[in-house]
């Protein structure tokens, strides 16, 4: 079994799609949380997954206790050897861009921010709109990452590149620009 969580309007065949969001195509709508009540119709059995892709999802869990108890959740699913592939916003990319005015901290949202902007023009602004507008309660650097990974049981922690994985070529990568790629094993 492969599993997507936080799939949102990104829909994998072949893999069992799970969102909180009613207006995603899904397998599951509703909390992951929810699949690790055996009394739950789709209840996820420990050690029965392959393979976990959890996209841009992380952040938006309550921090720390949700983060946390997400990973163990995950690790609790992997099958020995599993492995768990995460995409989060990068603390140190987005940091970079803002330290060095670099213009990809203005054109990462293209124009989905505006209407949130008083000064469009300030870099702090859009460093702020990095930070809240997207609902992030946390904002991950690889060393946080690797620390609540590790804690939560997982090992062999690395950082990979964009659209590569320990399995391969991995087409469903997004948002490059902010992005950070983690993998870890059971």
């Amino acid at each position: 079994m492969k599993l997507h969580v936080g799939c949102g309007p990104i829909y994998i065949p072949g893999m069992f799609n799970i969102d909180l969001r009613e207006d995603c195509k899904t397998d599951y709508c509703g909390s992951l949380f929810d699949l690790t009540d055996s009394n739950h119709a789709q209840y996820i059995r420990p050690d029965s997954v392959d393979l976990i892709w959890s996209c841009h999802m992380l952040e938006h869990l309550e921090y720390p206790h949700g983060v946390v108890e997400c990973l163990k959740t995950f690790n609790s699913w992997l099958k020995p050897n599993g492995l768990l592939r995460l995409s989060v916003p990068d603390l140190r990319l987005v940091t970079e861009y803002y330290v060095n005015r670099n213009p990809k901290l203005f054109t990462m949202y293209s124009g989905s921010v505006d209407e949130h902007l008083y000064k469009k023009d300030s870099a702090s602004e859009m460093f702020t709109f990095f930070m809240r507008g997207w609902e992030h309660t946390v904002v991950f650097d690889f060393a946080l990452l690797q620390d609540l990974m590790k804690d939560a049981g997982f090992r062999n922690i690395q950082q990979m590149p964009f659209g590569k994985s320990r399995s391969g070529s991995w087409p469903h990568d997004r948002m490059p620009e902010e992005s950070m790629q983690v993998e870890g094993t059971k």
